[in-house]
């Protein structure tokens, strides 16, 4: 049987190696989640321009038909104010 001052060297070179594959192998899944965060990320910033868009357009289209109802309720006043 080997003696436990042999068997220590190999176990710690052995503990080494594994050690630098698990460290390659978490590397790896942090680029992963790097990637996909910096997807969503993109993602993200392209809803909320499209929300950002949508709702500019929705003011411009409130906007024009407040201004329509303004102008039928002018008509309306003359309309009104006309005797008879």
């Amino acid at each position: 049987m080997p003696e436990p001052t042999d068997m220590i060297i190999p176990m710690l070179q052995e503990l080494r190696s594994k050690m630098t594959t698990i460290e390659t192998k978490i590397d790896r899944h942090q680029d992963e989640t790097r990637a996909a965060f910096a997807s969503l990320d993109a993602r993200h910033k392209a809803i909320r321009q499209a929300m950002g868009a949508d709702t500019l357009m929705a003011k411009f289209l409130l906007g024009d038909f407040e201004e329509r109802l303004a102008l039928i309720e002018r008509r309306l006043e003359t309309l009104a104010a006309k005797p008879g």
